[in-house]
């Protein structure tokens, strides 16, 4: 079974470079996402500026392929074009359940 692995890129945005991330954010719609890429999302912290990108890879090879592909990873880019240097964290997961 390939295991499914999570990145979860995050940092505090002010409020008024919020437009910078947006429109910095990788992917416009499903369509453009890589096939290696399973889903992505761009969360928000309720009352403050804390933002998160979160994104489901198909395996650690496939993301490992990636960051060595490019400059800068998509989702850590969005960050840097809103200002903010992100906290970059990868996690193993063990149950993937998405009811869409």
């Amino acid at each position: 079974m390939t295991e499914i692995v999570v990145t979860i890129v995050d940092g505090d945005v002010e409020p008024a470079r919020v437009p910078d991330l947006l429109e910095a954010f990788p992917a416009k719609s499903p369509d453009e996402l890589p096939e290696f890429i399973l889903g992505t999302m761009l969360i928000r912290e309720s009352g403050s500026n804390g933002w998160r990108v979160v994104t489901l890879w198909r395996s650690m090879g496939d993301l490992e392929e990636y960051v060595k592909s490019v400059e800068t990873p998509g989702a850590k880019a969005a960050f840097q074009a809103a200002g903010v240097e992100p906290s970059v964290t990868v996690w193993s997961a063990d149950r993937v359940l998405i009811n869409m």
